[in-house]
């Protein structure tokens, strides 16, 4: 049975492995190998697979394993009826037992993930789940998921995590029943995954509604005066116009954990082949300053922000 949620020993709480990755690119998490398993009074070592490494290096998504070939678990755990009850509510249509958390499968994604905390708007997500340890005599808390789910459902800030969302779920033919709330600056928009994200060269920019989207296709970059110059080699439907973004170093620093970040996308410059870039923005036509009736089009990510671009080899 796959691993979907393990006990994170340095957060002292359930997450994703998906969730772990994003705490390590964020300098919140260490160790791989620091969780165990979430069922009832159990210890059994789970290791976070490709938990501390950046996109570019990642062969498969994230992904929980367990520590040892001899799993040994608790008496009491209840290790398979966590992951079904988890499971369960994470359908599109959950049972009768459940239906008062179907939204439960929504994945929230914050775009602010910048170290200036006082701008950053957050949205609390209740729970009545204490730690692991503290909950051992409590038979409610440890052998009922309603208590679990309020904190593992997934709570994203970076884009490459919605992107490993998307290629799991694209790999479990998964896309339709995947749904993430997208939270901006004063609004918040529910999007299935099969919605939000969008191949640009299936994109009629001039024909759709919805123009926030995760755009994504293959594309170059390069680097000149402090900025990062993306040139996606994808049109968009029905026109010619290039299409790219473009970052400022600037704006790369605001973001948790800068540096070890700005170190890794320095790897994507004048690569060989190009590679997979993934963008949570606006499309916007401009023309050209050197010839007027050359439009271009460019997708630069939500408020600048560089934790809203994903790159993939």
């Amino acid at each position: 049975m796959k691993i979907d949620i393990a006990y994170s020993q340095e957060r002292q709480r359930l997450m994703t492995a998906i969730e772990a990755n994003e705490l390590w690119q964020n300098g919140e998490l260490n160790d791989k190998h620091a969780f165990t398993c979430p069922g009832k009074d159990c210890s059994a070592p789970i290791t976070c697979e490709n938990m501390n490494k950046f996109e570019i290096d990642q062969k498969r998504v994230p992904h929980f394993v367990w520590g040892h070939r001899s799993v040994k678990h608790s008496k009491s755990c209840d290790y398979d009826t966590v992951i079904n009850e988890w499971r369960q509510l994470q359908q599109e249509n959950p049972s009768e037992t459940y239906s008062d958390k179907k939204d439960q499968n929504e994945v929230i994604f914050d775009c602010n993930n910048i170290e200036d905390l006082s701008t950053v708007k957050h949205t609390t997500v209740k729970t009545n789940l204490k730690s692991k340890n503290n909950d051992k005599g409590n038979k409610s808390a440890t052998n009922n998921l309603k208590d679990h789910t309020r904190v593992v459902r997934p709570h994203y800030q970076l884009l490459p995590s919605l992107v490993n969302l998307f290629l799991d779920a694209e790999k479990e033919n998964d896309l339709e029943n995947k749904r993430v709330k997208v939270n901006f600056d004063t609004k918040s928009y529910t999007y299935r995954l099969n919605t939000l994200f969008t191949k640009i060269s299936n994109y009629d920019l001039d024909n759709s509604k919805s123009k926030t989207k995760v755009f994504y296709g293959d594309a170059n970059i390069s680097e000149d005066d402090e900025k990062y110059y993306i040139k996606f080699e994808d049109k968009f439907e029905n026109c010619d116009a290039e299409v790219r973004c473009t970052i400022k170093k600037k704006d790369i620093v605001k973001v948790r954990n800068a540096n070890a970040k700005l170190r890794n996308f320095d790897n994507y410059l004048y690569t060989k082949n190009p590679v997979q870039v993934f963008v949570l923005g606006e499309p916007y036509k401009f023309k050209s300053k050197e010839n007027k009736k050359k439009t271009i089009i460019y997708i630069n990510p939500y408020k600048g922000l560089f934790d809203l671009v994903a790159v993939k080899k």
